[in-house]
């Protein structure tokens, strides 16, 4: 897929960079990443270099789609069960979780950090050991970090998405234009 990123620096390689951020809002929202959209004149506003970037499909993922929420909320209830052995879908309403996702109530990548305080509020999670629910939050920890590196997010402004990473496998710049 072919997107765009504005910027007021000059650059040759992507990097990720908490010190680069100029809005305080970029942080409330999907935090430290590569932000791009697939509207130029968009990414334009953005700075005066414009870079086209292309991202590997294979990486992609769309939670402007609601059952695309849904598919990584049930990945994320596969992956407990199967490092854990519970289901969390006992505890909490992963629909709900799924529709605040696509609803923009959550940050995608808060998503489970989201499940951890829904988890932490039910009486019923405590009739678990207290090792297991450690396990379980180690294993939400850790979920989003390996599996959300480039991914386009509801948001007020259209079409926009986030890279986590820097990896040219994944993402790399394909053009850059002065304005």
């Amino acid at each position: 897929m072919r997107v765009f990123h504005g910027s007021p620096r000059s650059f040759t390689k992507l990097r990720i960079d908490k010190r680069l951020i100029r809005h305080n809002a970029t942080l409330e929202n999907e935090g430290a990443g590569i932000y791009f959209t697939t509207d130029p004149n968009r990414a334009k506003s953005y700075g005066r270099y414009l870079y086209e970037l292309e991202i590997s499909d294979k990486y992609l993922r769309d939670f402007r789609d609601i059952r695309e929420c849904g598919k990584y909320i049930a990945e994320i209830r596969k992956h407990i069960i199967s490092k854990a052995g519970v289901d969390i879908g006992k505890y909490i309403d992963l629909r709900s979780i799924a529709a605040s996702m696509h609803n923009t109530h959550i940050s995608i990548s808060e998503t489970c950090n989201e499940i951890y305080l829904l988890l932490d509020s039910n009486e019923q999670w405590y009739s678990l050991s207290n090792s297991r629910i450690q396990r379980i939050y180690s294993i939400l920890r850790a979920f989003d970090r390996r599996n959300l590196k480039v991914y386009m997010f509801p948001y007020m402004i259209e079409n926009v998405g986030i890279s986590k990473t820097t990896d040219e496998s994944i993402i790399r710049i394909v053009g850059k234009y002065e304005q």
